[in-house]
């Protein structure tokens, strides 16, 4: 299968002399067209700085990220919008990264504006179809972040991630910010968008459970680098690293209809307990 994504042998330091600190050491792998694929590892491990030279935010000091054959940090012009446009990227808070001042419509149009989309109607229906495919109803367009909670706001931020009809969709930490149970309709949702719009998804995280769930391939980072890359079975089931042995000792299952389950009957107990208005 080939690639969308290829990260290639890529070094990244920080300060000078005394101070510098090499965060990425020849760090590999590949994202398959059309698969889910999970980017492991601890605090520290290298993964923030992975995703920074993913998009484009960073140059790496020696190695090179390629996008459908494209080098990331070479793009410009149209290369660079392109990029803008097929990569899209959902964040770890839903707090912080909608804008509060912004309507629901123009958070989730922002990036068709970007890519010099200017005509309002087709800005507004485009934020409404991507909405109406994250479970949302047309009425909060016009409403604001303030109006919605964690899990409607990280709904809203995959919305604005799909708006564009990328092809590759960063997940940084999409999940870590939310309940348990709110992760487990998120990633419920991440599945049908990712089947819907034949997308192709890096998902970075800590949680070896939420990958297990989500991901097809997994790619474990330590101490900037690579020290796991294969099939989501086989890591699961034979990790060639001691690291990965050690992080997967300490995994709990995720089960998401489990969690929807527990969640709605919580929530039916407290309908039972709460007293009827009215009456004497």
């Amino acid at each position: 299968m080939s690639a969308l994504l290829e990260v290639e042998a890529l070094t990244k330091s920080f300060g000078r002399g005394a101070r510098r600190r090499e965060v990425l050491r020849a760090v590999s792998f590949a994202v398959p067209t059309g698969q889910v694929v999970g980017l492991v590892g601890q605090s520290g491990s290298g993964k923030t700085t992975t995703v920074r030279c993913i998009l484009g935010l960073d140059r790496p000091d020696t190695g090179s990220v390629r996008y459908d054959g494209l080098n990331v940090a070479a793009a410009r012009g149209d290369a660079r919008r392109r990029l803008q446009r097929e990569i899209q990227v959902v964040s770890q808070d839903p707090f912080t990264s909608l804008n509060p001042r912004m309507t629901v419509a123009d958070i989730v149009s922002e990036p068709l504006r970007i890519g010099g989309v200017r005509d309002r109607d087709r800005l507004r229906g485009a934020a409404a179809e991507a909405l109406g495919r994250v479970g949302l109803a047309s009425d909060a367009l016009t409403r604001y972040p303030r109006s919605f909670s964690g899990g409607q706001r990280q709904r809203i931020a995959i919305a604005r991630a799909i708006s564009t009809r990328p092809r590759l969709l960063v997940c940084d930490e999409a999940v870590s910010a939310l309940d348990v149970s709110v992760q487990a309709d998120i990633l419920e949702l991440l599945k049908t968008m990712q089947r819907e719009l034949s997308l192709t998804v890096l998902f970075v995280a800590h949680d070896l459970a939420v990958v297990r769930y989500l991901c097809q391939r997994v790619v474990v980072l330590a101490d900037g680098r690579v020290v796991e890359d294969g099939d989501r079975d086989q890591v699961y089931t034979a990790p060639s690293s001691p690291y990965t042995r050690r992080l997967l000792a300490a995994v709990p299952r995720l089960n998401p209809a489990a969690e929807r389950a527990r969640r709605a009957a919580r929530q039916q107990a407290a309908r039972l307990d709460t007293p009827p208005s009215g009456g004497s």
